[in-house]
């Protein structure tokens, strides 16, 4: 739950919005309006957020909160 929380507090002032709105199932590109751009630009702040090589991140595979939240939990 750590992570999510992490996660979505960085979402949300990402956004602009409030982090209670996200959810494991909240969609990057039809909930959030997330493009690639905006995308890459939030992978990197979590993947300094966490220490997590950019490398390691493969964008096409994360579709929502919950697959971010998942694959960061398995590299740390």
């Amino acid at each position: 739950m750590e992570t999510f929380n992490k996660i979505a507090g960085l979402i949300a002032e990402n956004r602009g919005i409030d982090a209670s709105k996200i959810t494991k199932d909240t969609t990057f590109d039809t909930d959030l309006a997330i493009d690639s751009l905006d995308m890459m630009d939030m992978l990197m702040q979590i993947s300094e957020e966490f220490g997590i090589a950019t490398d390691d991140i493969k964008p096409g595979e994360i579709k929502n909160v919950g697959d971010l939240v998942k694959f960061v939990d398995s590299i740390k």
